[in-house]
C-alpha cells in the first residue's frame, strides 16, 4: 500500500550503513540497487569474507536472486543463511535451486534431497513432506 511505502521509504531515508539501506531497497523491491549499496563482497564458493548481520545479507541476495533468477545469488544467500544458523532459510533457498528452469534433473533432485534433510532435522515434517512429494514429479 502507499502507507507501506511511506514507511519503507522514511527507513531508508533513516538507514546508516550501505546493509540497513540494502534491506530496506529490498523491501521496496528495488533489488539491482540494493545489491549495489550494499557493496563489493569476497566471494568464494564456501565463504564470504563478510560476517556481520548474515541474515539480512542473505534476504538481500534472496530476494534479489528470485527477481532475477540468479544463481549466484542464490548461492551467496546460502552461505549467509548457513552462517546466521537458519535452517528455514537454508531450505528455502535449496528449494528455490531446485525449481530453476536449466538445471539439470540430478541437481534438481539433490538440492530438493538436501532441502528434506535440512527441513526434517529441525522438526518440519510438513514441509519435508511436501518437497518429498514434489520432489517425486522431478524428471
Amino acid at each position: 500500500t502507499n502507507q507501506d511505502t511511506n514507511k519503507l521509504n522514511s527507513a531508508l531515508s533513516l538507514a546508516t550503513t550501505p546493509l540497513e539501506k540494502s534491506v530496506a531497497l529490498t523491501y521496496l523491491e528495488q533489488h539491482a540497487l540494493a545489491i549495489e549499496t550494499l557493496g563489493k563482497e569476497t566471494f568464494t564458493s564456501d565463504e564470504i569474507d563478510v560476517s556481520d548481520n548474515p541474515g539480512d545479507r542473505a534476504f538481500v541476495h534472496y530476494r534479489y536472486a528470485r527477481a532475477f533468477e540468479s544463481i549466484p545469488h542464490y548461492k551467496r544467500a546460502l552461505v549467509y543463511y548457513r552462517q546466521a544458523d537458519d535452517p528455514r532459510g537454508i531450505a528455502d533457498i535449496l528449494v528455490s535451486l531446485a525449481r530453476i528452469e536449466g538445471i539439470n534433473a540430478l541437481m534438481k533432485k539433490e538440492y530438493a534431497e538436501r532441502a528434506i534433510k535440512v527441513l526434517t532435522s529441525t522438526g518440519d515434517l510438513e514441509r519435508a513432506a511436501v518437497i518429498s512429494q514434489w520432489a517425486l514429479s522431478i524428471k
